[in-house]
C-alpha cells in the first residue's frame, strides 16, 4: 500500500522466521518512511536477514529496531546497512545485546555514512573501547550525527 508512510509493528514477536518475510516485504517497499520494529524477538540470524532486506529499501528515514537481541551477528549486519545507506536519518538500536565488537563494526560504518543524524545505541554492553570508537566515529569529518545516545552500564574490561 503506497499510502502507508508510518508503520508501527512493535511488540509482535516476529522472531527470526518472521524476519525473513519482513525482509522481502521491506526490500520491495517504496513508501514507508518511518518504521518501528522494536520488541519483536528478531535475534541474531533474523537481524542479518532483516538488514539484508533493508539494504534494498530507499525510503525509510526513521527506523527503530530496539529490544530485539541482535547480538554480534546483528551488529555486523547493522554496520553493513549503515555503511551503504544514504536515506536513513534516525536509527534506534538500544537494548540489542550489542557488545564492544558490534560497537567497533558500527563505528567503522559510521565513518563512511554521511546521512545518519541520530543514533540511539544505549543500554548495550559496549565497554569503554566500544564507546570510544563510536565517539571517534561521530567526531570524524564525514559524520553528520547530531545526537548519539550512549546510555550504558559501563563494562570496564574489554
Amino acid at each position: 500500500n503506497e499510502d502507508i508512510v508510518h508503520l508501527n509493528m512493535s511488540h509482535n514477536n516476529f522472531s527470526e522466521e518472521g524476519a525473513v518475510h519482513l525482509s522481502r516485504a521491506l526490500g520491495a517497499n517504496n513508501s514507508i518512511e518511518t518504521l518501528d520494529l522494536s520488541w519483536n524477538n528478531i535475534r541474531h540470524r533474523g537481524a542479518v536477514t532483516l538488514c539484508n532486506g533493508l539494504k534494498r529499501n530507499y525510503c525509510i528515514t526513521v527506523l527503530n529496531l530496539g529490544w530485539n537481541g541482535f547480538g554480534v551477528d546483528g551488529a555486523v549486519a547493522l554496520a553493513e546497512l549503515i555503511r551503504g545507506n544514504k536515506y536513513l536519518r534516525e536509527l534506534d538500536i538500544c537494548h540489542n545485546r550489542l557488545n564492544w565488537e558490534g560497537a567497533i563494526a558500527i563505528a567503522k560504518a559510521l565513518k563512511e555514512n554521511d546521512t545518519l543524524e541520530t543514533l540511539q545505541i544505549g543500554h548495550n554492553p559496549l565497554t569503554m573501547t566500544g564507546c570510544l570508537d563510536l565517539i571517534e566515529a561521530v567526531d570524524s569529518h564525514h559524520s553528520v550525527i547530531a545526537f548519539i545516545g550512549l546510555q550504558v552500564r559501563l563494562i570496564l574490561s574489554d
